[in-house]
């Protein structure tokens, strides 16, 4: 499961619950902290991922795959 940017709810609620006084430049600053993080915890798709509605892009996916785990054969000479 993803995780999702922090909500200014969530910070408000934080707030509420731990009586703790927060300025505008305390959230700011959470919500910076929020999205240096993200990434961190949800990294982008491998390059070599494809869309499953792109069939040809599967096709040659599958392909790729295919040749690396079934080399061809040499040729015997005659």
């Amino acid at each position: 499961m993803a995780a999702n940017p922090i909500t200014f709810s969530e910070i408000e609620a934080f707030k509420r619950q731990t009586m703790t006084p927060l300025g505008v430049s305390s959230v700011r600053l959470i919500r910076r902290l929020d999205q240096a993080v993200l990434p961190i915890l949800n990294p982008a798709p491998a390059s070599n991922t494809v869309s499953a509605r792109d069939g040809k892009s599967v096709l040659s996916m599958i392909r790729g795959q295919a040749a690396k785990h079934n080399p061809p054969k040499a040729k015997e000479s005659a």
